[in-house]
């Protein structure tokens, strides 16, 4: 039995096997990664794309790791998730970016993370993880992944 249902209760059995669910299912992932190798060379105050994933309607939770690296002599960097490519376009504090005071000093890496967000969808939408970074010395790449799983 898949679907158990009673009074005021219903229980769906999860799958025992490794399998993902298909495409158009609750659970489905698409998730799309740039490792610190193919990381986008930032300039300052600019918004950058570093990755994207195309999602089709339905309800999603969009979640990333946004990383930069480099030593700069900078004030902020932030990563969000935006509805245009290069672009800060769709951005909400608190809800869909998140930055930091300080950049990277020395050559190491700083990384952020936002939890789910929820997105409802009626057309094929693509969502970019970008970032933005201000800085007036020395030279930052940005990497990181974004994830979106179906929820509805």
């Amino acid at each position: 039995n898949y679907v158990k249902i009673g009074n005021n209760l219903g229980q769906y059995r999860a799958t025992t096997t490794n399998t993902a669910p298909p495409a158009n299912f609750i659970g489905e992932e698409i998730r799309s990664a740039v490792a610190l190798a193919g990381a986008v060379t930032l300039t300052t105050a600019t918004a950058a794309t570093v990755t994207s994933v195309a999602l089709t309607p339905g309800n999603w939770s969009i979640s990333f790791i946004g990383s930069v690296n480099g030593a700069v002599t900078g004030t902020a960097f932030a990563f969000g998730v935006a509805t245009t490519t290069n672009s800060t376009t769709g951005w909400v504090d608190g809800d869909n970016d998140i930055g930091t005071p300080t950049g990277p000093t020395s050559n190491t890496d700083q990384s952020v993370s936002m939890p789910g967000w929820r997105v409802s969808i009626a057309s094929n939408t693509t969502y970019y993880l970008t970032s933005i970074c201000t800085f007036s010395a020395g030279t930052l790449k940005a990497y990181g992944r974004i994830s979106a799983v179906r929820v509805g």
